[in-house]
């Protein structure tokens, strides 16, 4: 599905402001809601980017202010109740995992 990353969307609001996002009020479009889904709870957090890293030249124009290169996204924790700062920072440790292995295949 392609969805175009802007600040009217969830996703788009964390890559753009770089800081994660734990909510059960959603007011905003996200995938989920595009995609016909009613999610309770969202937990979106922003794979980060060293600033001392490269940027490809062919994603220069699009990466040149941004500290993000994408967001990951928890979505419907089992029990129903929002996301805890556990919740908080095991996907943190997600994300930036996932930004190490988006660094090395780059």
């Amino acid at each position: 599905v392609d969805v175009p990353l802007t600040d009217k969307h969830l996703e788009g609001a964390v890559l753009f402001g770089g800081k994660p996002l734990n909510s059960s009020a959603i007011s905003k479009p996200c995938l989920d809601t595009i995609l016909g889904e009613q999610p309770d709870t969202l937990l979106i957090t922003p794979i980060k980017r060293d600033p001392k890293d490269p940027v490809p030249a062919e994603a220069a124009e699009h990466w040149k202010d941004l500290m993000a290169v994408g967001a990951l996204v928890a979505v419907n924790k089992v029990s129903q109740s929002k996301f805890d700062t556990g919740d908080e920072a095991q996907l943190a440790s997600i994300a930036a995992a996932a930004s190490r292995a988006m660094k090395h295949a780059l």
